[in-house]
C-alpha cells in the first residue's frame, strides 16, 4: 500500500516525529522513534518505507572512455525504428552524428554485437532464423539517450525491430550512458525485437527508488494480458546493502534472503556461503563494448552491460521454445535445473580464471561469474530439453 501525505500528518498517524540525523558521514530526515500502529494492524506489515532519505538512490556501474580516433563519414541510411520522448508515439528521424553523416566505424580494439553473438553462441540462433521477431525487451532506466545517438547504433546494424520509450513519473533530465549501452547491447543482439524503455528522472528530489517501483508496476499492467508472450525485462541498477536502510531491506525480503532450494550447483555450498542466496547467478562480458554516445564511438566497461546482453539472449531463447513448444522458461530456477538436466552438455562457458578483486573464479559456480557466461546454442537446447 502507497500513501502519501504532509509529514505532520505522518507523525501524527504513526506517533513520532520526524529530525535530521548524522550517520557514517551523511545528513538524513528520519523519523525520531519507530513508527506505531494498532496492533492488529501491524501484524500484517513486513515494513514501513519512505519515512527517511537514508537510502542512497540506485548506481548502475559503467565507465565510458573514448579512444583518439578519426571518425570517417558514409552514406545514411534509412532506420526502421520509431522513437518518441513521451509515450509510444511516433517521433521524427533525427541527425546521426554530429556531422550529420552516419559512423559506422567503432574503434577496432572494441567489442562490437558481432563480437558478441559469436562468443556466445547468439549468431547460431541468428542463423536459424531468431533475431528477436515478436519478442518484447523492456529496460528500466533512470536516465535518458540522445535520439542521435540511437538513431546511428541502430542505422548501423541495420535493427529491424521497434523502439519506443514509455516516460513514468516525468522524462530524464539527462543521459548519462545508462540506457544508451542498455538499448545498443539489446538492439544489437536481438536486432528484430520490440524494445520498450521505461525512463524516469533520477535526478528527482524524490526518492529514486519509489520512480524504479512505478517503472516496474507500469510494466507489469502493460504486459498482464499478454503474459505467456515470453517478453523480458532487463534492470542494470543497484546499490550495497550498507547504502539501503533496514526498512527497505525488510521489504525486499522479510526472510532476508535464504536460500531457495532450487539453488543446487558445483560450488554453491563453499568456505563463504551459509543458508543464504548466493550471487550471481550468471555472468556476461563487461568490458570493453563498442558504444555510441554523445556523437562519438566509445569502450563502455561495467557490470551493466551483462543485464541486456543476457536479456537479448534469453528473448532468443524464449522465441525459439514458444515456436517449438508453445512455452517458455522463467525465473532464477530455470538457469539451475538446466544444469542439472543438461545431460552433459554445456549450458555456459565457466570461467575458471580471474578474480573480481574480491573472489576468484574457481571451476563450477563460483562469487565471481556465478554459472559462467552464455553459450547460447547449448543454453536454447537444455532448456528445450528441460520444457519437454
Amino acid at each position: 500500500m502507497s500513501f502519501q501525505a504532509k509529514a505532520g500528518t505522518l507523525a501524527r498517524l504513526l506517533q513520532t516525529s520526524f529530525v535530521v540525523h548524522q550517520y557514517k558521514g551523511r545528513t538524513f530526515y528520519a523519523p525520531a522513534t519507530p513508527p506505531k500502529v494498532p496492533t492488529d494492524f501491524a501484524k500484517t506489515i513486513d515494513a514501513i518505507t519512505g519515512l527517511d532519505n537514508y537510502s542512497l538512490h540506485p548506481k548502475h556501474a559503467l565507465n565510458i572512455t573514448y579512444p583518439l580516433r578519426t571518425y570517417p563519414s558514409y552514406q545514411h541510411r534509412s532506420l526502421a525504428a520509431t522513437a518518441s520522448q513521451s509515450g509510444r508515439t511516433k517521433g521524427e528521424a533525427s541527425q546521426v552524428s554530429r556531422n550529420g553523416a552516419l559512423d559506422c566505424s567503432p574503434d577496432n580494439q572494441t567489442l562490437t554485437p558481432a563480437d558478441v553473438a559469436g562468443a556466445y553462441g547468439y549468431n547460431i540462433l541468428s542463423q536459424r532464423g531468431l533475431h528477436g521477431e515478436n519478442m518484447t525487451i523492456n529496460l528500466v532506466e533512470i536516465d535518458g539517450s540522445s535520439k542521435d545517438d540511437i538513431q546511428n547504433y541502430l542505422n548501423c546494424i541495420d535493427f529491424k525491430g521497434h523502439l519506443s520509450f514509455v516516460n513514468i513519473d516525468g522524462y530524464p533530465s539527462d543521459a548519462q550512458g545508462e540506457s544508451t549501452l542498455d538499448i545498443q547491447m539489446v538492439a544489437g543482439l536481438a536486432p528484430a525485437a520490440s524494445i520498450v524503455v521505461y525512463q524516469t528522472d533520477g535526478n528527482a528530489n524524490e526518492d529514486t527508488w519509489v520512480q524504479v517501483n512505478d517503472e516496474l508496476q507500469h510494466i507489469i499492467n502493460d504486459n498482464t494480458s499478454n503474459a505467456n508472450a515470453g517478453n523480458v525485462v532487463s534492470v542494470s541498477l543497484g546499490i550495497d546493502e550498507g547504502d539501503i536502510s533496514s526498512d527497505d531491506v525488510r521489504a525486499l525480503n522479510s526472510s532476508l534472503f535464504h536460500r531457495p532450494d532450487w539453488q543446487n550447483a558445483s560450488g554453491v555450498n563453499n568456505n563463504y556461503s551459509q543458508n543464504d542466496r548466493q550471487l550471481p547467478d550468471l555472468s556476461a562480458v563487461a568490458d570493453n563494448l563498442a558504444v555510441y554516445f554523445q556523437g562519438q564511438w566509445g569502450a563502455v566497461g561495467g557490470t551493466s552491460a551483462a543485464a541486456p546482453i543476457w536479456a537479448a539472449g534469453q528473448a532468443l531463447v524464449n522465441e525459439d521454445t514458444i515456436q517449438h513448444l508453445g512455452t517458455f522458461g522463467y525465473s532464477p530456477r530455470l538457469y539451475y535445473e538446466v544444469v542439472d538436466r543438461n545431460a552433459g552438455g554445456n549450458a555456459y562457458f565457466d570461467v575458471t580464471r580471474g578474480n573480481n578483486l574480491y573472489y576468484h573464479a574457481t571451476p563450477g559456480w563460483d562469487y565471481t561469474t556465478g554459472l559462467g557466461t552464455p553459450n547460447l546454442a547449448s543454453f536454447d537446447q537444455a532448456v528445450t530439453n528441460t520444457l519437454e
